[in-house]
């Protein structure tokens, strides 16, 4: 179907674009989401060189994403850099985690040798992670207070997992 606009001689249809998504980004973290305070912990992404197909104007058409920058952002302000990063938390409380990379995308057509650089480059972020830190945390609404069970006596060894001191 040919949609026309008000311009003389110019018309569009579905066979004039194509949309190229990245692969999903994930993040990950090396143990689970329930840390002591101090205790530092190991995050991981996926970013990777990928390509995306489609047809447009009849042709195949590839794009080319390819991961130039990537981070970390934490709910506390704080940032890591690269793919993989590992940090510990100094307060008790619940930490939201997320993952980002930049790519930088070209194109080219079924054919063609060289392909086409697209101007600027396209950023995207990943699932959100949760960890929960110190014996006292947060549930589903900062009013409810709810206790996590440790291995040892607080009182006797606050540095142990789960201890507040």
């Amino acid at each position: 179907e040919t949609i026309t606009f008000d311009s003389p001689g110019y018309f569009y249809s579905d066979r004039d674009q194509a949309e190229f998504f990245p692969n999903p980004l994930r993040a990950s973290m090396s143990q689970g989401n329930v840390l002591g305070i101090g205790q530092s912990v190991s995050f991981s992404s996926n970013p990777s060189s990928h390509y995306g197909v489609s047809q447009i104007l009849g042709k195949q058409a590839q794009v080319h994403f390819v991961p130039v920058l990537s981070g970390w952002s934490f709910s506390d302000g704080s940032t890591g850099t690269g793919a993989d990063t590992s940090r510990s938390f100094q307060a008790a409380g619940k930490y939201q985690v997320q993952a980002w990379v930049s790519y930088q995308l070209s194109y080219r057509l079924l054919g063609e040798t060289s392909w086409q650089k697209v101007a600027g480059e396209l950023t995207v972020d990943s699932n959100t992670l949760e960890v929960l830190v110190g014996a006292i945390y947060l549930k589903g609404d900062q009013a409810s207070q709810g206790a996590l069970l440790v291995g040892a006596d607080c009182s006797a060894r606050t540095d142990a997992f789960g201890c507040v001191p």
